[in-house]
């Protein structure tokens, strides 16, 4: 077991497991139980066949053989649990409480929790539990756009250097290293995914490297629809440093460049556009680095294979981590000419009949899909909708009026908030559709030589509403032809 004083305080405390079937609080569950805390409490929402079916949903990143035996464990392990109609019962007598992070978006968990939260409740997390424990070199990377590929571009340019790395992913297929850090050591790095949610519980703690890749508009809707709020809670990954970490921040977003002004630790900025003394900028076609002390050139732009300039910004940010780690400049490109990109984010599925086709499902925001539709040259064929959070729809409609040569949009706020601006701007080259198998084989037909098809939504719950359970799915579809 790890001898740690946060550890030691939580086996003496009650501890109350909020959203058991979600992948984080399992996980914690699971970790807990191993590292002897006997005094838990589970909540779900879901009882019966709907837990087991939440929690195979909630572990997309397991093959069906793997969520059956992760099933198998967490219902073995020795906790109370209160699920469905019991669910949050006697939660005021908890002394911690882990919630999912997104408990505040359910009616069910947000009055109560919140009010225990105001009442001065300890709130933990599994971010929290990284953060706090591990012996290994933590890497914290957030940020509106990016942060899921700048992780992992990090993580694949120490790997190329020989270090060792651990890596936790903040997407529903990603695998959690909680199980692996009694393992890890001070000389390795545990790089971490952090979404805005995350953030919204206190840390304690913030890791040795801090990335902030980038601060737009998104989750309004989880802050009060003020951009303020938001952009502080992605500043608070910053809170807890000190003169001896690293702050990395994007100076072409104008938000992030000004968090540089308050840091506490040194600052390494990256840039597309600006000339950086410390930092990581683009220099004609070369990507040069001065974090380190000295002015080198790494790469060139053209090493680059993902589309779009706003991947060469998450390139930008990877490369000053790995100097910052002292990585030679050979594991770095290596790392860079391998990488083919995350799933869901821009990633190219195929190409048929001189038609390209694009996933970038994980688009839930305007600016991430007007950056995907801008990242090419040729006409594109947009699929969007799904539903807005609380952001402006405005400037993504000018670029679809301007570079998308048809959109098919689906039901939700999103389309809503488009068709009101495209009513000012006289934009009516859209098709309205709720079926998305139908609408592919439409755009399929449809399509000519050197189209290209993008599904970026533009907004959140597009995959569970058109695609989970009423359709095989746009990479299945588009290889099956």
């Amino acid at each position: 077991m790890i001898d740690h004083p946060y550890l030691n305080q939580l086996r003496q405390k009650k501890v109350h497991l909020v959203g058991l079937s979600s992948a984080e609080i399992s996980a914690v569950a699971e970790f807990l139980h191993v590292q002897g805390v006997k005094n838990m409490v589970a909540h779900d929402i879901k009882d019966g066949v709907e837990f087991k079916q939440s929690f195979r949903r909630a572990h997309q990143g397991l093959t069906r053989a793997q969520q059956v035996s992760a099933l198998k464990k967490i219902e073995a392990l020795p906790l109370e649990r209160r699920f469905g109609k019991k669910y949050l019962q006697g939660i005021a007598e908890a002394q911690v409480v882990f919630p999912t992070q997104g408990w505040f978006l359910y009616p069910e968990s947000k009055d109560k929790l919140s009010e225990l939260l105001s009442q001065g409740m300890e709130f933990g997390s599994m971010t929290k539990l990284y953060l706090q424990l591990s012996p290994a070199t933590v890497i914290g990377v957030t940020g509106t756009n990016g942060k899921g590929t700048t992780t992992h571009l990090v993580a694949a340019m120490l790997k190329k250097s020989g270090r060792k790395v651990y890596l936790a992913g903040n997407d529903p297929e990603s695998i959690q290293a909680l199980d692996q850090l009694e393992k890890m050591k001070e000389n390795e790095y545990l790089v971490l995914e952090i979404s805005n949610r995350q953030l919204m519980i206190d840390l304690g703690k913030s890791p040795k490297v801090a990335v902030i890749t980038n601060v737009t508009p998104n989750h309004l809707n989880e802050h009060r629809h003020l951009f303020d709020e938001y952009a502080r809670t992605k500043q608070s990954l910053l809170k807890y440093q000190a003169a001896g970490d690293y702050t990395v921040l994007n100076f072409d977003n104008e938000t992030t460049a000004q968090f540089a002004t308050k840091a506490k630790a040194r600052v390494c900025g990256f840039s597309t556009f600006k000339n950086l003394r410390d930092g990581v900028c683009l220099i004609k076609d070369k990507i040069v680095s001065s974090c380190d002390g000295r002015s080198d050139e790494v790469l060139s732009a053209s090493e680059v294979k993902l589309p779009g300039r706003y991947n060469l910004e998450n390139v930008l940010a990877a490369v000053a981590v790995a100097k910052i780690c002292q990585v030679d400049n050979q594991s770095i490109k290596q790392a860079v000419a391998s990488f083919k990109g995350m799933p869901h984010r821009l990633e190219f599925i195929r190409e048929f009949k001189g038609v390209r086709y694009y996933n970038d499902l994980f688009s839930t925001t305007p600016a991430s899909t007007q950056l995907a539709i801008e990242s090419f040259d040729r006409p594109v064929i947009l699929i969007a909708g799904g539903d807005a959070k609380g952001v402006d729809y405005f400037s993504l409609a000018e670029a679809i009026k301007h570079r998308v040569k048809k959109l098919w949009l689906f039901p939700g706020t999103v389309a809503e908030d488009l068709k009101k601006h495209f009513q000012k701007i006289h934009f009516g080259n859209f098709v309205e559709t709720d079926d998305f198998d139908k609408c592919l084989e439409e755009v399929a037909a449809s399509a000519a030589d050197r189209d290209l098809v993008l599904l970026s939504p533009g907004g959140a719950y597009f995959s569970s509403k058109f695609i989970e359970k009423k359709s095989k799915g746009f990479d299945a579809l588009v290889r099956s032809w």
